[in-house]
């Protein structure tokens, strides 16, 4: 039986890592950014190497999140990894996934399926970063996506609608008489 960690699930959404990712990300200082390499378990080894795409990314990591990390790498250092086995070795994904998300999911009354996979985290961080309105250009830095037009294919639905924003903006734009055209009556009338 795997020693018990302090929700590293919980974490996942609020940087938006890959599933793939997180289970045998490496420790180092914990500044306000993943931009380490990650690591995944081939042939009962653990290999390291940059995330998908060859690039580091830099990820604003909320204060929640830095502060469940500094609390769980306090209660249980492994060795510079973020999360490991009772024997400090890097967590299999597959592993996580069968023993430990999927049974979460089920205590917490949630089917688990694949729409409610680990990768679902990466889409709540940024339906939360739409949200919050964050542009489509940071979205895609911050998931790793090369370009922002990506981004927009797979969460268009997601950003909010712009046509009032844009007519908002207009009207408040410095020298146009707004009030005064809306108002006026048409010639003619």
């Amino acid at each position: 039986m795997p020693r018990k960690t302090s929700k590293p699930a919980a974490t996942r959404p609020a940087a938006g890592g890959r599933p793939s990712n997180a289970p045998a990300s490496r420790r180092g200082p914990l500044p306000r950014r993943k931009d380490r390499p990650w690591g995944w378990i081939t042939g009962g080894e653990l290999v390291t190497a940059k995330p998908k795409g060859g690039r580091t990314r830099t990820v604003p990591l909320p204060d929640v999140a830095a502060v469940a990390l500094a609390e769980h790498l306090r209660t249980y250092p492994a060795g510079g990894l973020v999360f490991s086995s009772r024997e400090r070795r890097p967590l299999n994904r597959n592993y996580v996934n069968s023993r430990v998300w999927k049974p979460a999911l089920v205590r917490a009354g949630v089917e688990p399926t694949r729409d409610n996979g680990m990768h679902a985290l990466r889409h709540y961080f940024a339906s939360v970063l739409i949200d919050a309105g964050e542009s489509a250009k940071a979205v895609a830095e911050y998931l790793g996506h090369a370009d922002p037009g990506f981004t927009l294919r797979v969460y268009a639905h997601l950003f909010p609608a712009s046509e009032d924003r844009a007519r908002r903006a207009v009207d408040a734009a410095p020298g146009l008489p707004a009030d005064s055209l809306r108002t006026r009556t048409p010639p003619g009338r």
